[in-house]
């Protein structure tokens, strides 16, 4: 990840089940993601960046890019436009320290939580 270029700061690390990705991976999710939205979509017409994405399920970590704000969506893998809206599953997060401490902290608890 180019950290110049994000509003992750640099010292940052992904808690499990978070796991940053690669840019290869990254732009087949943004691919992803562009074919599910339709236009009423939340994230449709913004310029996003996949940068993390759980090992457990199919939620990834989009960066929303020359806004600061972050989006936690449930891919559904339809490979194809939602007629609803609501589809992918979107959550905004205002900045980094919110999604982190909004999400990722309570999936990584959560997900540690199930294991024992």
């Amino acid at each position: 990840m180019n950290v110049a270029e994000s509003n992750v700061p640099a010292y940052s690390e992904f808690l499990i089940p978070w796991e940053e990705i690669d840019i290869s991976i990254a732009e087949g999710l943004k691919k992803e993601l562009n074919h599910e939205m339709n236009r009423d979509h939340k994230l449709f017409g913004r310029e996003v960046k996949a940068i993390a994405k759980r090992k457990d399920c199919d939620d990834v970590l989009f960066e929303l890019m020359g806004e600061g704000k972050f989006a936690v969506v449930h891919l559904t893998w339809k490979m194809s436009q939602e007629k609803d809206p609501e589809f992918p599953w979107t959550v905004l997060f205002e900045n980094w320290k919110d999604v982190y401490e909004n999400c990722i902290v309570i999936d990584s608890l959560d997900y540690l939580n199930e294991e024992f």
